[in-house]
């Protein structure tokens, strides 16, 4: 009788997770609206892109969702213009237009060294000190890896120059120089760089030097003193809860600042408003001659102080190729847009990903085309998937063939999989504790028990090797709530075919 009453539990548990997990989940807020901003913009809405976004929503479990699509110049909103979202790695961009500025203006040069302006600061290969140069931080070219376990990430309550302090030192993964790896480190000293040579704190400079001049009153350097934030979450057992975590000041220039979609579709538009006809030579001269032709050049989109124009003429020339990256910029090719052109003229991007939020923007001046998406959900590849979805359609013309191929492609993201994964483990979890309190041979408990033990060993070990950070940071901070729950209703099955085991023995 005993046996019986615990079969139903467990399947009584069984089916009350799966309608808990696997009911009507769709998110409230994934209805988007889409709305208007300044007097450039698009009147007619496409149903298709709304209806897209709500198919993200809805396959993610993603609750907010902003998305900026600017096409011949006129900029559509959909979902909230003035919602505040981490934009993460996007931060980039703005922290290498400083550093341009800053070598604009002959405080710094490309060619300059690390320790020119951090004293001390030292690196290493092959056990040999190697200098890294401003030039290799934007290009991610220094040795620099984005590895946890080798180059840690400030903590809490840590500046940049106390980072710095812990960072300096290190062994390079390979020589500057020779190589690329996208890194978090290069942009993070940067940021150290731009305080040491400007006697500002980062944020200050940020704020006096580059958002205010460009009109950017809506982006924040770190979290907002005030302004709607939408919170962030985080997967759990195919749900998103809310999910806030500190920011920390000594990892802000490579991916912790807030924007809204209206001051990225300003972004946008300063980023495709200036002239590519331009040169970027170096010498004072021809500067002024460039100078002079920006005036010339009336630019309704935009209107920006024309020192900033021409940075940004600078940064694009150097970005005209794949694997082309530079100041927070990379070349976006027509494989990832999924675009059907016969042209050149591709498009320029970025992706940001923080543990509770995701984002991305691609824009292409020569086609006066551009999408930002803001969400907040760490769902990369998803995100990417929708931002560049939408890209393809708006170049493609708004064709059918395009229109059917969006409404199928967002691509799954390994949060989401994993979440998928440990969601199962969690459940068959339950059902495989409940069988050991029935199971009277001790021979089957233990050999469950020893595969279970190598199925958490492997995870424990795997893990942090496949996404280069400790346990604890994967765990508790970026992957789904279900990884941990997953692994910890494992945890508890071994426990209790031990004590079992153990019960089993004894009489």
């Amino acid at each position: 009788m005993k046996k019986i009453v615990l079969i139903f539990v467990a399947i009584f548990i069984t089916i009350l997770m799966l309608i808990v997990i696997f009911g009507d989940s769709k998110v409230a807020s994934s209805k988007i609206k889409s709305t208007t901003v300044n007097t450039n913009t698009c009147t007619n809405t496409d149903t298709v892109i709304n209806d897209y976004i709500d198919n993200f929503c809805d396959e993610t479990k993603c609750s907010s969702v902003s998305v900026v699509v600017m096409h011949d110049g006129k900029i559509t909103i959909y979902g909230d213009e003035d919602a505040l979202y981490q934009i993460g790695s996007m931060t980039k961009a703005f922290t290498g237009l400083a550093v341009l500025k800053l070598i604009n203006e002959k405080v710094l040069s490309e060619d300059d060294i690390i320790s020119d302006h951090i004293k001390d600061f030292t690196a290493y290969y092959e056990k040999e000190a190697r200098d890294i140069t401003i030039g290799q931080l934007l290009t991610h070219t220094s040795g620099y890896t984005n590895k946890e376990t080798d180059y840690p990430s400030a903590l809490e309550g840590m500046s940049l120059g106390a980072w710095t302090d812990t960072i300096s030192g290190s062994e390079l993964s390979f020589a500057p120089g020779t190589g690329y790896s996208y890194s978090n480190v290069n942009y993070n000293l940067l940021g150290a760089v731009i305080e040491e040579a400007t006697g500002l704190s980062y944020k200050e400079y940020m704020e006096k030097e580059i958002l205010t001049p460009l009109g950017l009153a809506d982006i924040y350097v770190g979290t907002p003193d005030d302004g709607d934030v939408v919170s962030g979450s985080r997967l759990m057992f195919r749900r998103s809860i809310p999910y806030d975590i500190p920011v920390i000041e000594g990892r802000i220039p490579a991916g912790y600042m807030y924007s809204s979609a209206s001051d990225m579709a300003r972004w946008m538009q300063i980023w495709t408003g200036a002239d590519m006809t331009l040169s970027s030579q170096d010498d004072d001269a021809n500067k002024e001659n460039q100078k002079e032709n920006l005036k010339d050049n009336k630019e309704e989109n935009v209107d920006i102080p024309i020192e900033y124009k021409q940075l940004v003429c600078d940064i694009k020339a150097h970005i005209s190729s794949a694997g082309d990256y530079y100041a927070g910029w990379e070349y976006v090719s027509d494989d990832i847009l999924n675009e059907d052109t016969t042209d050149e003229k591709e498009a320029i991007g970025h992706s940001g990903g923080t543990p509770n939020y995701s984002s991305r923007i691609v824009f292409s001046q020569d086609k006066n085309t551009g999408v930002c998406v803001l969400t907040n959900l760490n769902v990369a590849a998803s995100t990417d998937s929708l931002c560049n979805g939408i890209y393809a359609y708006i170049i493609n013309g708004r064709d059918a063939e395009y229109e059917m191929e969006i409404k199928t492609s967002i691509a799954t993201d390994v949060w989401t999989v994993f979440d998928i994964a440990f969601t199962g483990m969690f459940i068959m979890g339950i059902v495989t504790l409940v069988g050991i309190l029935i199971v009277n041979r001790r021979c089957i408990l233990l050999v469950s028990g020893a595969l279970l033990a190598l199925i958490l060993i492997a995870l424990c070990v795997v893990m942090p090797i496949i996404f280069g950070a400790g346990l604890y940071d994967i765990l508790c901070i970026w992957a789904p709530y279900s990884m941990m729950g997953g692994m910890g209703i494992l945890a508890m099955d071994i426990v209790a075919i031990g004590v079992r085991s153990f019960g089993l023995k004894a009489s």
